[in-house]
């Protein structure tokens, strides 16, 4: 039955779905945030609810979310054979979530991830 459904709606429906979950994903308004004159910056913090972090927290917490994002996609798009190695690197990702909270301040990481602080161990 798949196979009937053309190859480009597929696409498209991956596409839709894709645009569609960006609204309210955190990282996405964080990356908006970078984007947003500092005059309404204040503003923007208070409606993201993150008006305890430090700026540069929260640019340098996402600026590292997009670079590990553009390795992944690197890696799946240009590494040929070894891009089927994708879920490996995901799974590695998980170590390192846990180690975050050790190297960088957990009582901002617990409000940039929106965690309960009580539940990031140190």
């Amino acid at each position: 039955v798949i196979k009937l459904i053309p190859t480009s709606v597929l696409w498209g429906y991956f596409m839709y779905a894709g645009f569609t979950s960006m609204y309210k994903n955190t990282f996405w308004e964080r990356l908006l945030l970078l984007l947003v004159d500092p005059h309404n910056r204040p503003s923007q913090l208070r409606a993201l609810h993150l008006e305890d972090v430090p700026y540069w927290f929260i640019s340098m917490f996402t600026f590292l979310q997009l670079a590990f994002l553009l390795g992944v996609l690197m890696l799946v798009l240009f590494a040929g054979i070894a891009g089927i190695s994708f879920p490996l690197v995901i799974l590695a990702l998980v170590p390192l979530r846990l180690v975050l909270p050790r190297v960088l301040p957990a009582r901002f990481m617990a409000h940039v991830t929106h965690l309960d602080p009580h539940d990031v161990r140190l």
